[in-house]
């Protein structure tokens, strides 16, 4: 029998390609452990790894996310470069980026909101390897488990993971809304006036939104479209509309189930989209009042305004009047104030951008002593990215268990602002507006075209720039704290 004289050689490439794969499938990769070892044969660099991706599905736990643990494997993979058998996660900040957009009104279909989440990483972690004879762990615990949870070491020894504290959006969840119905006797989903702030946190559970204004007013917000307004601690105005967000502000305000999503109808007679003309049949034993787009009606000493706006869904010479919008208040009504946000003095904004600039180098305060500096905070219960606190009209604070965590910078939410005045606040923080002036103060940062992020041990800054040039201008900045 013929043999094919290239037999030989496709044996040796065969043999050669099965030890490779053997050899490589005997690899140990590194690993990431919740003790630190007993016995050290080298330190090895740390590593601070910072990783976005698109993988991550809202409202999913960042840690039992598919993004989070593809960040850990890169982390194992940099750990096998360096020679590293064994890692100690030492710190984990997960940041989850929400981006909505709203699809226009119509006569025939409301607004869907279409969300797109991201999560962003950062991991700093030590590196060792350990002797070869010894590969047992002491008791002494990371400060994060090999999953990415913080631990927390109690005079026992145990380890155990911090309890989560429920949430304003947790808690809102939880709770079974009353039907969406407006009414003259039974108010607004069961909340009626003269009503205490506390019944109505029974009944609806948490506002989105809490905004101090004039005159002992304060406002509450569902999701977007239910407004309630207390005087003092009673309940004196609800509505379907507010004037005192910007749009940007009012986006800011997570998307509510049962609010935003749900139809309400008046008087269980007439739903919301209905035509003026059924407002004016079935309502006119209740109707005292008529202009071209309000019905007023009055009964049980309180007044219901419905308001319509005119659409064309067929052609521009068939227009509808529908129902859109309503105000509860008493027969004599409350004037509904404007928020009452903080004016800051020249000391008090000096306080303030002092210990909000990320170069600063003391002690930041907690939540306690920026609400005692600014009594009329805006509490942003529910968003899109957890709790917030709007301090003016632009800044943005989050923290975590009364520590500042993050502040935030972008447009005016309760009025425009111009650019002048966006770039003075920002300037106010010792951050250039220009990209080309924050990438030489930066030089090892991320240039990732129309944003620019900036890693350091006890800060992070994520720029955003209205254009892909090196003298884009920025429109929002956001610092992390470590």
């Amino acid at each position: 029998m013929d043999r094919s004289p290239f037999a030989p050689l496709s044996l040796s490439i065969a043999v050669s390609l099965l030890f490779t794969l053997f050899s490589h499938s005997n690899v140990m990769a590194a690993e990431i452990v919740d003790y630190k070892p007993n016995c050290i044969a080298q330190t090895i660099r740390p590593v601070s790894l910072s990783i976005t991706s698109s993988k991550y599905q809202a409202p999913q736990k960042p840690e039992q996310s598919q993004a989070f643990k593809d960040a850990l494997e890169r982390l194992r993979q940099i750990a096998d470069e360096r020679g590293a058998d064994t890692i100690l996660l030492i710190d984990v900040r997960n940041s989850v980026i929400n981006s909505s957009k709203t699809s226009p009104l119509s006569a025939h279909s409301d607004r869907k909101e279409i969300k797109i989440s991201q999560l962003r990483t950062h991991l700093q972690a030590q590196l060792f390897t350990q002797c070869a004879d010894d590969k047992t762990f002491s008791a002494e615990a990371a400060p994060f488990s090999h999953d990415g949870y913080k631990l927390q070491r109690i005079e026992f020894e145990y380890t155990f993971e911090v309890p989560e504290i429920k949430s304003a959006a947790n808690l809102a969840a939880s709770i079974d809304l009353p039907p969406a119905a407006v009414s003259l006797e039974t108010g607004v989903y069961g909340a009626q006036l003269g009503m205490s702030k506390a019944q109505v946190l029974a009944l609806l559970g948490p506002a989105s939104i809490e905004i101090p204004a004039q005159n002992h007013q304060t406002i509450w917000g569902y999701g977007r479209h239910i407004w309630l307004v207390f005087q003092s601690s009673t309940l004196i105005n609800i509505s379907s509309e507010s004037d005192l967000l910007t749009a940007y502000g009012r986006n800011l305000i997570e998307f509510r189930d049962g609010f935003d999503d749900t139809r309400w109808s008046v008087q269980n007679l007439l739903p919301q989209k209905a035509s003026r003309l059924d407002a004016d049949k079935q309502l006119d034993r209740w109707i005292t009042r008529r202009t071209d787009d309000t019905l007023t009606l009055t009964g049980k000493g309180n007044q219901l305004t419905l308001t319509f706006e005119t659409f064309h869904p067929d052609s521009a010479s068939d227009p509808q009047s529908l129902l859109t919008g309503f105000t509860l208040s008493e027969a004599q009504s409350h004037s509904v104030k404007q928020p009452q946000t903080d004016r800051l003095n020249p000391a008090q904004k000096d306080w303030l951008m002092t210990h909000l600039a990320p170069q600063y180098q003391g002690k930041r305060p907690l939540l306690t002593q920026f609400q005692q500096q600014f009594p009329h905070m805006t509490k942003l219960a529910i968003s899109g990215s957890g709790e917030w606190w709007i301090i003016g009209n632009l800044l943005q604070l989050q923290f975590d268990d009364e520590q500042l965590r993050k502040t935030k910078l972008s447009q005016g939410v309760f009025q425009a602002i111009s650019d002048k005045q966006f770039r003075e606040e920002v300037n106010a923080l010792a951050i250039p507006t220009i990209k080309q002036g924050l990438l030489a103060q930066y030089t090892d940062a991320t240039d990732n075209f129309d944003a620019v992020d900036i890693y350091r041990d006890k800060f992070a800054i994520f720029a955003k720039y209205d254009s892909y040039d090196d003298d884009a201008l920025l429109y929002e900045v956001e610092i992390d704290y470590f």
